[in-house]
């Protein structure tokens, strides 16, 4: 038993082994492990909604520090400014970085230009996406992601809104959002080490090394006394 116990073992850490030393290929960090048994070992939950925003075809939330659009995650930040409809498609503006999407949905631009710390809201004139930062406003160039103060002719815009999801986007969106945190790549990593069981797993992981090296050592030993 304790020989068919260590075999076991050894072909787990040698499995996993192999597949951490190839995770870039597997796209281990891609993959969500979110399934009901895993989060119920880990004992997570989705995270709640923080904001949300929607477009006339989008549903743009954040959620445990990570943007979703269509309950797809797309970004990490700590901070939503909202989401508007642009001619190139649809721009979202986090606390970080500018986003835009193509009509269908799919990311094609990302930057990372200074916003300014008092930025707080972004909306759309009809022509172009606007970014309210208190005393001074900044109109969103979507052909080089940059931004440049506003002209003092620039009419009013209209801002994006909170919106309310349904509790059925909400479980989406946090699911999608739980995949990235709880992906195979920490799942196989935490069972490589023995972590994936907390408090007992490293001390299980040290018992069944010890089994092996007690296995090696007396094979070893009958080994060499039956060559005697």
């Amino acid at each position: 038993m304790l020989g068919i116990a260590s075999c076991v073992f050894l072909l787990l850490i040698a499995l996993t082994g192999f597949a951490l030393n190839h995770a870039d290929r597997f796209s281990l960090s891609q993959r969500s492990a979110a399934l009901p048994f895993i989060v119920a070992l880990y004992g997570v939950d989705a995270p709640p909604i923080d904001a949300a925003y929607a477009t006339a075809e989008r549903v743009v939330a954040l959620a445990g520090g990570f943007v979703a659009v269509d309950g797809n995650v797309v970004a990490e930040t700590h901070g939503l400014l909202g989401a508007v409809d642009v001619r190139d498609g649809l721009l979202v503006v986090t606390a970080d970085e500018l986003l835009l999407f193509t009509p269908e949905g799919m990311l094609v631009e990302r930057a990372s230009p200074a916003l300014p710390a008092s930025a707080r809201r972004l909306g759309s004139d009809g022509d172009s996406a606007v970014v309210d930062a208190g005393s001074v406003r900044f109109v969103v160039d979507t052909g080089t992601m940059t931004l440049r103060p506003a002209a003092a002719s620039l009419r009013e815009p209209g801002w994006a809104k909170p919106a309310v999801v349904s509790d059925e986007q909400a479980r989406q969106i946090g699911n999608a959002v739980l995949g990235r945190t709880l992906n195979w790549s920490r799942v196989l990593n935490d069972v490589h080490s023995g972590r994936v069981l907390p408090g007992a797993g490293p001390f299980i992981a040290d018992l069944a090394a010890l089994c092996l090296v007690y296995l090696a050592v007396s094979g070893l030993y009958l080994g060499l006394r039956r060559n005697r």
